[in-house]
This record gives C-alpha cells, sequence and structure tokens, in this order.
C-alpha cells in the first residue's frame, strides 16, 4: 500500500514538472478584452514600500517616451484600451532599439523559457513564459518609463514600460510590483519579483513585448537562447504583429492625457534632503526648512505621526 501510495505521488510530481515545462495557456490574446471588462482596481500595498524620496518621477509630457506617435495616449489603467494605426513605410517599420546614450539591453529574468509566443493548443499566446523561482528579481530591459502597475485580472501584478524606442515591455504575473506609474527606468532596473498571480500555478513571468498597442514577436527583437538582442536596428512587417480587435463596450473610460498634475514650479528645483538625527521629529524637520509636517508626510509616505521616522534615513524635504 505504502509502495503503490509512494509511486502516485512520484506519477503526480511527474506530471507538474512536465505541465510546468509544457504549460498551458496563461494570457491569451483576448485577456486584455476581459480585463477591459473589469472596473474594480486594487489597490497594492506594495506601493507602501517604495522609497518615493528616492523615485524619479515625470513631470511633463515631454518626457513620456514616444508621446506623440502613440497620439499622445498615456493610459495608466489598461495595457491596451484603444487601437493605433500603425506607421508602416513602404509596408515596413524599422526600428533602432538602442542609442548611444541608452543603457545597454538588459535580459528581463533568470529563468529558464517554457513557453513561446504564438498559436498554441488553438489558442494565441500573447507572450514568452519562464519558470522562475519564487522572488526572484525581474528588471526592465531598456531605458524608458512606467507606464502601468497594477493588478490587471490574468496578468496578475503587471508592469508596463514604455520605452524611448517606442516599444512597450509587459511583465506579469509578479509577486511584488517596485516601481509605479510615472516612474523613470533604467534597463537592469528592478521592477519586481516573480511569482504566481494572476492565472499562474507555478513563480512565472509571463513577458510580451507591444509596439502601437499591438502585439509583436518578441523572438522578432530579443535571442531567448542568447539571451541578448537579435539585431540594434529590426525591420517589422504586418506578419509581425498580432491584431487582436478590441471589444465593443461604451462603458471603457480611459484616463486623460495627461495623468498627472504638473508640479509647482518651486518643486521643480534640485530637490533637497534631510538625514533624521537624533532627538529630530516631523514637527522639528518641518520648522528647520520652513515646510509642513503635511509635505513631509506626503513626499516620504510617512506614518501621520512620523513613527516610522528611523535614524540616519534621508528623507525628502523638497
Amino acid at each position: 500500500m505504502t509502495q503503490r501510495f509512494l509511486l502516485i505521488l512520484l506519477l503526480l510530481g511527474i506530471f507538474r514538472i512536465s505541465s510546468a515545462q509544457i504549460g498551458s495557456i496563461d494570457i491569451d490574446d483576448q485577456s486584455q478584452n476581459r480585463a477591459l471588462l473589469e472596473t474594480k482596481i486594487y489597490q497594492l500595498p506594495d506601493f507602501e514600500k517604495i522609497d518615493f524620496a528616492e523615485t524619479q518621477l515625470i513631470e511633463e509630457n515631454f518626457q513620456i517616451p514616444a508621446f506623440h506617435i502613440y497620439n499622445e495616449l498615456w493610459d495608466t489603467v489598461h495595457i491596451r484600451s484603444t487601437s493605433i494605426v500603425i506607421p508602416f513605410y513602404q509596408n515596413s517599420l524599422k526600428i533602432r532599439l538602442l542609442e548611444n546614450n541608452n543603457n545597454p539591453f538588459a535580459f528581463p529574468c533568470s529563468g529558464s523559457m517554457i513557453l513561446d509566443y504564438g498559436l498554441l493548443k488553438k489558442e494565441f499566446h500573447s507572450g514568452i513564459d519562464f519558470l522562475e523561482t519564487d522572488g526572484s528579481p525581474i528588471v526592465s530591459c531598456f531605458d524608458g518609463v512606467v507606464r502601468l502597475a497594477r493588478y490587471y485580472r490574468d496578468y496578475g501584478k503587471v508592469v508596463v514600460i514604455r520605452h524611448y524606442n517606442g516599444l512597450e515591455t509587459v511583465y506579469a504575473h509578479l509577486k511584488e510590483i517596485n516601481v509605479v506609474p510615472g516612474q523613470i527606468v533604467k534597463a537592469g532596473d528592478l521592477i519586481g519579483n516573480a511569482g504566481n498571480t494572476g492565472n499562474a500555478i507555478d513563480p512565472t513571468l509571463h513577458f510580451e513585448i507591444r509596439l502601437f498597442n499591438e502585439l509583436i514577436n518578441p523572438n522578432k527583437v530579443i535571442d531567448f537562447v542568447n539571451r541578448k538582442l537579435m539585431e540594434n536596428l529590426i525591420e517589422l512587417t504586418l506578419t509581425d504583429f498580432n491584431i487582436t480587435p478590441l471589444i465593443a463596450s461604451d462603458s471603457i473610460q480611459l484616463n486623460p492625457v495627461k495623468v498627472y498634475e504638473p508640479l509647482p514650479e518651486k518643486s521643480k528645483e534640485a530637490p533637497q534632503f534631510h538625514i533624521v538625527k537624533s532627538g529630530d521629529t516631523l514637527n522639528k524637520i518641518a520648522r528647520l526648512y520652513n515646510t509642513t509636517t503635511d509635505a513631509l508626510i506626503k513626499l516620504n509616505n510617512l506614518k501621520g505621526d512620523g513613527s516610522n521616522l528611523q535614524l540616519d534615513q534621508k528623507i525628502r524635504i523638497k
């Protein structure tokens, strides 16, 4: 009896490993449409851990990558909620991935590839999946700005980054998110940790590349075997895109183009910081710099009573 029980456990273990390698479709090309119907936006406790004093955020529209060629669309709620005409020239589109002033490309994860992009089991898998260890670091592929960071149905906790080359990269099933919308990131910067949120069983990174709000084949951009860019200059045609019709719904409301209010002129000065010393309180620091405790709390994500102030902590004053 005991041997039979052990045999069953062994077979179940083999099945689980093989199913992880073969993989089922976690996110298909209709996942984005199903998510559009969901109006609830989850408040993520992850953001409470972010040190906003060290976070660089955009302040003006011109800082948004490829802002004009995306028809000034900057949606922080949905991955894809409108269609954009792809500006082909003579049936192709050429994109330079890195310029001289960019940081080098960084591969997003350390896990092994388990599921490719494309038509699988009569469903269209919208990205490439990697089997990860729980909590392993996930990094940005290129320099860019975070457009979306939230829980998003099948995707689970997901980050979308728009890059200066016009591409957008999507990182799904995260355990924790370490960035906020509007945050400026560099290639290789930590954006989250691998997990199994959303439609995933094992810790997995579901990775997508999009352009003009449409899915493109990541294999056209990245050599996933050698973990490097295919070429610095890539050429795309219509066949490299998977253009999925959007659902027809009058209930979907986009965020306004300007998703943040410009900071006051005085806030555009170089930031000023204070190192917390023994005996410092919020009131004392506020008086010292002619500011208010409310302003310090907002800038540094502090508690109202200042109980999370720590000795030698660097807090932002302006």
